[in-house]
């Protein structure tokens, strides 16, 4: 039986206890992660539920607060997403996410209709407030590259169903959206500005293609780490390439243990 094993990405948006008595089964913990996703429920009902399910399993589950975009572009927005965050953080999250509607959403633009990116200065506030308190960020910052592709020049097949089933995140089908490049550059720039500041770069930073440029943003980024979140077929495409770089990737890697230990 495995001690300690975390499952550092999940979304428990529901009551149902069968994910958890699987976890229960193999000796795991679920680390839930709350967002500001269109289609799921609002952040503090999020919360909610995550508090109710700790009720029944207090030791085997934690969970990252989150922000909105509810009243941006006016004056209320950062001390409302402010709130949001201390009031998850007093509420025993263990960090706070930042999501891809941040630079991928069309709602979230600034008053002159241009994207808003998340190295956006507005955003200082929250970032250094963070790395001031020691608290982590976590982010789900562009989607695979692949998105930028059409769906027939994709090389994974989750990648192809997903973006057939939401292709209001098909970046190949919004040529006015900010490029792949221009969401992997504005990440890089935050954690340029703010190096104190404690991230895990989610779903292999987003450049899960290249597990080489994976490596590079672990290396520039000490207090960065990142995780294998729906991202392990492009690992597998890899080693049937190159299982030598695979294997010195995951042998090299620092500070395996971070998200564990920041979280239990």
């Amino acid at each position: 039986m495995l001690e300690n094993f975390i499952d550092a990405h999940v979304h428990l948006n529901t009551r149902s206890t069968a994910k958890i008595e699987l976890a229960k089964r193999w000796n795991a913990r679920l680390l839930s992660i709350n967002t500001d996703i269109p289609f799921f429920d609002s952040i503090e009902e999020q919360e909610a539920v995550i508090h109710d399910l700790q009720k029944e399993y207090p030791q085997g589950i934690k969970f990252i607060t989150s922000f909105d975009t509810q009243f941006w572009n006016t004056e209320d927005w950062l001390p409302h997403a402010m709130q949001q965050i201390k009031n998850g953080l007093a509420n025993g999250a263990a960090g706070v996410k930042i999501w891809k509607n941040i630079g991928m959403d069309k709602s979230v633009k600034d008053k002159d209709g241009k994207f808003v990116m998340v190295d956006d200065k507005r955003f200082d506030p929250i970032y250094e407030y963070l790395a001031k308190n020691d608290i982590l960020l976590i982010g789900h910052q562009g989607e695979p590259r692949n998105c930028w592709l059409p769906l027939e020049e994709m090389t994974v097949d989750s990648d192809r169903n997903y973006f057939a089933d939401h292709p209001e995140y098909h970046m190949f089908k919004n040529p006015d959206y900010p490029s792949y490049e221009a969401q992997m550059e504005a990440r890089d720039n935050v954690l340029i500005k703010h190096p104190k500041l404690k991230y895990v770069g989610l779903h292999l930073f987003s450049m899960e293609y290249s597990l080489d440029e994976v490596a590079k943003r672990l290396e520039r980024f000490p207090n960065s780490k990142t995780d294998l979140a729906e991202r392990i077929c492009h690992v597998q495409l890899q080693a049937m390439e190159d299982p030598e770089k695979v294997k010195r990737f995951f042998h090299q890697i620092p500070g395996q243990d971070y998200i564990r230990n920041r979280c239990y």
